[in-house]
């Protein structure tokens, strides 16, 4: 266990990583993250290390963020069962 407990949406974007769906564009001064889920919940997800750019980040400028070894541990540990939508 990594002892980082996932909220649901950070779950699915923790899943959405692993799954290449998840962006980091740089457009003059600003960083964004985009994917098919809130990008509050990426970026709570990349300050605790358990999502990051890719070694060949600096040389684009929109990239898939990858799972760290800490992200890719979470998710196999990870107990989370995401509620259904009604």
């Amino acid at each position: 266990m990594t002892g980082y407990k996932l909220t649901d949406a950070q779950y699915l974007a923790l899943q959405a990583t692993a799954r290449g769906e998840v962006y980091r564009t740089h457009s003059g001064s600003v960083y964004t993250l985009t994917g098919p889920c809130g990008s509050q919940a990426l970026w709570a997800l990349a300050r605790a290390g358990l999502i990051a750019d890719p070694p060949e980040a600096k040389k684009h400028r929109r990239y898939q963020m990858v799972l760290t070894a800490k992200g890719r541990a979470t998710l196999a540990s990870s107990n989370v069962v995401p509620k259904k939508k009604r």
